[in-house]
């Protein structure tokens, strides 16, 4: 399905951090003294400015401004390169320091655990960036900033955030939110009644599987999934993703509350792990299926890359029974190294 024309008309842009991500599937989440075997492994640059800017990226059908910051290393430029092709244009902030990492276990169930490594590199007020564009844009949403950067965001005509840019730093820029997204169960992002003089316009807070609630609005269901969970990473930036789509689009918030999920019902597809040696289950998205397939090793060597970017492209040709192409449904792929190969 072509990207709905509301949204492909939007200028939109994102201001935000990123990190490169080890994505390792297990069978289990590690546990103390515990020595585990990966099933898969996959690198990606990641991180919620990442994740939203490029399912952004993917709901409007355009490339999507990115306003970020990437150490002078060589994981900063592959994370350039990579998000570049991502269907992102870059506006980066360089700094003398190393590029965040993350490591990310994902089990069988679909749970996940997350380590970072390093500081998180935002773009600041005061780096000569295009901070002027912002003006001209439909919707902005910050995912790191500081007080003047997330000023310079205000003149956009919709400005969106996660609570993890600091409550005490929103307090501080005298920015008002037209929409603060975030998850109820996580400690970082929790925003506690009063904690904002100047409170958003709409606060949304996900609870996973029990779906969320809306302030304005009330509570909301999850919707259900049609195939079982690959990974959870990155699925409320993607659903922030997809909520800010429809606010930019003139949608009302329970509009856009409710599409956000068939919008963008997992993670971004580049950025999740394989879950197993052989089948790969993914949720289609809206538009054709850009689907990094990763011969699945714990190294390089073992590693074969190969995009197929044809709406429903799988090596093996097959579907899963019962199930039919378009939005929302499942694709099963059977990758082998011989098969992807010759396909790719």
């Amino acid at each position: 399905m072509a990207p709905d024309s509301a949204l492909a008309a939007l200028n939109l842009a994102v201001v935000g951090h990123v990190e490169w991500v080890s994505f390792v599937a297990v069978e289990q989440l590690p546990v103390a003294g515990s020595i585990d075997r990966a099933t898969a492994f996959l690198e990606e640059p990641a991180g919620g400015g990442a994740v939203v800017a490029v399912q952004l990226a993917r709901l409007s059908g355009k490339r999507v401004r990115f306003f970020t910051s990437l150490g002078r290393d060589a994981t900063g430029e592959r994370s350039a390169e990579r998000l570049t092709e991502l269907g992102l244009d870059l506006e980066v902030a360089w700094r003398d320091a190393p590029t965040r990492r993350g490591v990310s276990f994902v089990d069988r169930a679909g749970d996940r655990s997350i380590t970072v490594i390093g500081e998180r590199l935002a773009p600041l007020g005061r780096d000569p960036l295009p901070w002027a564009d912002l003006a001209c844009c439909d919707g902005v949403f910050v995912t790191a900033a500081d007080a003047a950067a997330l000023q310079q965001c205000r003149r956009a005509r919709l400005l969106g955030a996660t609570p993890r840019v600091g409550l005490p730093l929103l307090e501080a820029s005298g920015v008002s939110c037209d929409a603060l997204i975030g998850s109820a169960l996580d400690p970082g992002e929790q925003v506690p009644a009063g904690a904002l003089s100047r409170p958003p316009r709409l606060r949304i807070a996900t609870e996973g599987a029990a779906g969320g609630w809306s302030e304005p609005g009330g509570r909301f269901a999850a919707q259900a999934l049609v195939a079982p969970p690959v990974d959870s990473y990155g699925c409320g930036d993607s659903f922030a993703a997809g909520v800010m789509a429809g606010l930019a689009a003139g949608w009302t918030a329970a509009a856009a509350i409710t599409s956000a999920p068939a919008a963008a019902p997992s993670a971004p597809l580049p950025l999740v792990p394989t879950p197993a040696l052989t089948d790969l289950v993914l949720h289609q998205q809206q538009q054709p299926v850009c689907l990094r397939i990763q011969q699945p090793g714990l190294h390089s060597e073992g590693l074969l890359a190969r995009t197929v970017q044809k709406r429903g492209a799988q090596p093996n040709g097959a579907r899963q029974p019962g199930l039919q192409q378009g939005h929302g449904s499942c694709l099963v792929v059977a990758a082998s190294h011989a098969a992807l190969q010759a396909r790719c």
